[in-house]
């Protein structure tokens, strides 16, 4: 294959279904559709900014654009919670930083998007509806896709069509994409999961595998409304391949299936995009064991924007792996394995075809992840290139590799130091988030002048007045404490919502601790600090 359009031309019928829409779409429609991209951006010649959702008018630009050869910066969609004054200056600076003057957004968005000051809106139809024909030239096509600007601000990743493509063969080299594959995902195609790891790949695997083959697409909206749904939908199309965060295993197992379900088809779930708990595959395999899921189909996986997507990843039908190890040693840079009581970390796989892992530190020590391969970055978008001249991309995530597996740690900005000892934030917070009142995936820690504090939100849609929030932090107390031994001296408790997001949906660490500072984060009645201790 000589372009990423070559790759995912369609060879053979093929459709998406785009669920709870548009239906069933033949997949050589929408890439006959997309070929009106490259008349509007002959318009200007600029790159085109989107907002990419999981809609057949987006799948076609974004086919479109892949065609085109042109530039497509991709913005992500604001999470529910986002500040959107942040958000507008995220997208304003996004769009400036790469030249991009138009905004291709879903028509249902025009309503409540604000003022770029200068940057126009458009419509996905607006962009199919283009006539004449514009110059295609594939090799030219590139991605930008930003950073989660979870602990700084975001970065756009450049990726010229080859990265994209090196990445996309990899993947569907590990997965070992048979005829009769299918795949279902609701990830954002605003997420690199989604886009590349998803859409992308499955759809080269299926154009190229499997006659009639079906991609079935859900809107993480349709997901978050109804989390069963995802597993319903594997059920009826007989999805062999699908992908989640742990807090999508999290949130399905906590809602009920409602009807009978057959997983047996379901030969691969990758997990990754955020620390991978243990309890969740496991409970997971527990919960669906009954109707056909196989625990060798859970495949963890690691991986980064500036590398495309995926660098590790458990082969399906391989046993995944944990190892429990103690949390101090951890902090020391060494290994040790522990009671049941340490800390869990679940081994992400090895490294796909091209790709190279090293840490920093010696075989079996905890050091700075490193990484070599095909689908690294071309630069960032403000002109820095982080690979050095031999090929190496220092991540800033902390982790080891045991047997030629790698495991994550946590970011190396995620050590913190409380009460004259060292603890990874991500351990702490992944353990208070394990507390049934504790919404997913919203929880920060942090430390500052020897002191540990801890943000939560609440996982009920009940007034504020109705939550036990004493309770709450009673509980978080407890499992911080047991965990690390430390008594945070702030427990605050916010409502449903309030933690501000990045565009990616995860938590904006940095923005949390300067609100709270100032004042900005009302914390619900029961909540403590460092006075209500004394």
């Amino acid at each position: 294959m000589t372009s990423l359009a070559e790759l995912l031309a369609p060879n053979k019928e093929c459709s998406i279904d785009f669920v709870g829409s548009v239906g069933k779409t033949p997949y050589g429609k929408l890439w006959d559709q997309g070929r009106a991209v490259a008349a509007w951006t002959g318009r200007s010649g600029k790159p085109l900014a989107m907002v990419l959702t999981n809609s057949a008018a987006c799948v076609a630009v974004l086919l479109g654009a892949i065609q085109a050869g042109i530039e497509l910066v991709s913005i992500p969609t604001p999470p529910r919670g986002a500040d959107l004054d942040w958000y507008t200056s995220f997208v304003r600076d996004a769009c400036m930083q790469r030249d991009a003057d138009c905004l291709i957004v879903d028509q249902s968005h025009l309503p409540w998007l604000p003022d770029l000051n200068g940057i126009a809106y458009a419509t996905y139809d607006n962009v199919l509806g283009a006539p004449g024909h514009g110059v295609q030239d594939p090799s030219n096509f590139r991605l930008v896709q930003f950073t989660s600007g979870s602990t700084s601000d975001p970065r756009g990743v450049l990726l010229g069509e080859n990265k994209i493509r090196a990445n996309i063969l990899s993947i569907a080299e590990r997965l070992e994409l048979e005829p009769g594959d299918s795949a279902c995902s609701w990830l954002p195609l605003s997420h690199d999961m989604g886009l590349i790891g998803m859409l992308l790949t499955g759809m080269n695997g299926i154009t190229n595998h499997t006659p009639g083959g079906v991609f079935t697409l859900m809107k993480p909206e349709q997901f978050l409304r109804d989390p069963g749904h995802w597993m319903r939908l594997c059920s009826d199309s007989g999805t062999t391949i699908t992908a989640s965060p742990s807090f999508g295993l999290e949130m399905t197992l906590r809602r009920q299936i409602g009807q009978s379900i057959n997983l047996r088809k379901l030969r691969v779930l990758i997990t990754g995009a955020e620390p991978i708990r243990e309890e969740s595959l496991t409970a997971f395999q527990q919960g669906f064991a009954s109707v056909g899921f196989d625990d060798k189909a859970h495949c963890p996986a690691y991986g980064l924007a500036e590398a495309s997507l995926a660098v590790t990843m458990t082969a399906p039908g391989e046993p995944w792996t944990a190892l429990t190890v103690e949390p101090d040693d951890l902090i020391a840079g060494t290994v040790q394995t522990a009671p049941r009581d340490g800390m869990s970390l679940v081994g992400s796989g090895r490294p796909l075809e091209g790709m190279e892992i090293r840490t920093m530190n010696s075989e079996g020590r905890v050091g700075e992840i490193q990484v070599r391969g095909p689908s690294l970055l071309d630069g960032y978008s403000n002109g820095e290139n982080p690979v050095s001249d031999s090929g190496w991309l220092t991540t800033n995530d902390l982790g080891f590799i045991r047997d030629g597996m790698l495991f994550i740690v946590g970011r190396i900005d995620d050590v913190l130091f409380a009460a004259g000892r060292k603890v990874f934030a991500s351990d702490v917070e992944m353990h208070v988030g394990s507390i049934n009142e504790v919404r997913t995936g919203r929880v920060v820690a942090f430390s500052g002048n020897g002191h540990l504090t801890i943000l939560a939100e609440a996982d009920s849609r009940e007034q504020p007045s109705a939550i036990d929030t004493a309770r709450m932090v009673k509980d978080i107390r407890r499992v911080v404490v047991g965990r690390t031994g430390i008594a945070p001296t702030v427990v605050g408790v916010v409502g449903r919502g309030l933690l501000p997001m990045t565009a990616s949906g995860k938590v904006r660490r940095g923005a949390v601790r300067e609100h709270l500072s100032r004042g900005e984060l009302t914390l619900l009645t029961g909540s403590t600090r460092e006075a209500d201790q004394t």
